[in-house]
């Protein structure tokens, strides 16, 4: 169990079918889900903004990928902060500006509404732990999950085992772009970028936060932890209209061909990758837009 003993937060009795078994069984009348809904997928995620989450989160098949984005700046998402646990209260009290404490909220109260829901309990019964590198996991769970967020736009994968990652970032103006990259990026990376800010101007912001998430991504995935000598050990692809593609890798993460990297674009302006081990090829997303599942409004 990822959760502490006690009443399902969604107030249902458990699944009585396997994984398998509710993929192949279709709903009853009057019960139809659309297309992009739980189970089906697709074989890549949105090119663009997801579709709005419509039911509750379930837990995801063994190959599938299932990725949620919100906005961290919505007023209702911040209310319930009874969910979250002592040392997260502390932690969002230690932010300096009340705008970053409500995104911290919403981020941490999301997360668990979300991993609550596939877990079948209640949000305020998950049990975060933390690898050595600082990487949070549930406990007691195989259930898989990361969580980015940026400029108050948020972005979570959840997979049902194995490692996952994921970065999202704001393409925001940057001072000293080519001089952040020769410090922090691989010698083929710093390369890249610099000849892409030479023939391709315009391209080139893009091009340094796209290297920026496939690399964090990577990471994450890995329980590496964020360091120079980490991000400077391996080489992704950089180039916006390039396939995302681990090039080098001489890190002692593992061996890259077990390693799937895919890029995405949940909002205008910003960029996104994930990063998952094994051979999971359907995708699915959603967005928590202004209207949440009938499950969440019951939650009030």
């Amino acid at each position: 169990m990822c959760c502490r003993p006690g009443i399902p937060f969604w107030n249902a009795q458990a699944h009585p079918l396997s994984r398998e078994e509710r993929r192949a069984t279709p709903l009853p009348d009057g019960d139809r889900r659309p297309t992009n809904q739980f189970h089906g997928g697709h074989a890549a995620p949105p090119s663009s903004r997801f579709p709005p989450l419509v039911e509750r989160p379930l837990p995801p098949l063994d190959d599938e990928i299932h990725l949620y984005t919100w906005n961290l700046d919505r007023p209702d998402l911040q209310i319930d902060a009874d969910w979250m646990s002592r040392d997260e209260r502390n932690r969002a009290e230690r932010f300096r500006f009340e705008r970053d404490r409500g995104r911290f909220r919403a981020a941490r109260q999301t997360l668990r509404w979300i991993l609550g829901s596939c877990c079948g309990s209640s949000p305020d019964a998950i049990r975060f732990d933390y690898g050595g590198a600082g990487k949070p996991y549930l406990f007691g769970s195989e259930l898989a999950f990361n969580l980015s967020h940026s400029a108050g736009r948020a972005l979570l994968a959840v997979v049902s085992r194995g490692p996952v990652g994921v970065d999202l970032e704001e393409i925001r103006p940057i001072g000293g772009l080519l001089t952040i990259a020769e410090r922090y990026f691989s010698p083929i990376e710093a390369a890249e970028l610099t000849r892409i800010s030479g023939r391709f101007p315009g391209l080139a912001r893009q091009a340094f936060f796209r290297c920026w998430t496939r690399k964090e991504a990577f990471l994450k995935a890995s329980g590496a932890g964020l360091s120079e000598e980490a991000l400077r050990a391996f080489a992704v692809s950089c180039h916006p209209d390039e396939a995302p593609r681990l090039l080098i890798d001489n890190s002692s993460i593992g061996d890259r061909s077990g390693w799937s990297l895919t890029d995405v674009a949940p909002y205008d302006g910003f960029v996104g990758a994930v990063v998952t081990s094994g051979s999971r090829r359907r995708w699915s997303a959603w967005e928590l837009g202004s209207e949440l599942p009938p499950s969440v409004s019951a939650s009030r």
